[in-house]
C-alpha cells in the first residue's frame, strides 16, 4: 500500500508487467487516475454491486488513506503483543515488510 501511495503509476506498470498485462498507454494515465484513492471514493459502487450487505457505507472501505494509523491507535503495549504474535510466523524483515510495505 505504501508504495501505491508514492507511485500509483510505477507500481502499476510493475503489477501488469509481472501479471504480464498489456495496456495502452495512451490509456494509462487515465487508468492512474481512476484507481486513484479520490476517483475509488467518488465512484458510486467503489466495492461493486453488493458491497453494501458487507459495509454500511462501501465508501468508508477506504477510510482515510493514511499509513500506519494503526500505530496512534494501538498502545505500545498492544504493539509488543501484535509482534510477539506476528514472530511465531514472521522473521524481522517480514514484520517490517507488514509494518511499512517495504522490503528490508
Amino acid at each position: 500500500y505504501n508504495n501505491l501511495k508514492d507511485d500509483l503509476g510505477g507500481m502499476m506498470k510493475e503489477i501488469a508487467q509481472f501479471l504480464e498485462i498489456e495496456y495502452d498507454i495512451n490509456k494509462f494515465d487515465q487508468m492512474v487516475e481512476n484507481c486513484g484513492i479520490t476517483a475509488m471514493r467518488n465512484k458510486s459502487e467503489p466495492l461493486g454491486p453488493g458491497a453494501e450487505s458487507f459495509f454500511k457505507d462501501p465508501k468508508q472501505f477506504f477510510n482515510q488513506g493514511i499509513n500506519g494509523r494503526w500505530s496512534d491507535i494501538l498502545t505500545d503495549e498492544d504493539t509488543e503483543n501484535y509482534r510477539h504474535l506476528a514472530r511465531r510466523y514472521l522473521d524481522d524483515d517480514g514484520i517490517y515488510w507488514m509494518e511499512t510495505g517495504k522490503l528490508n
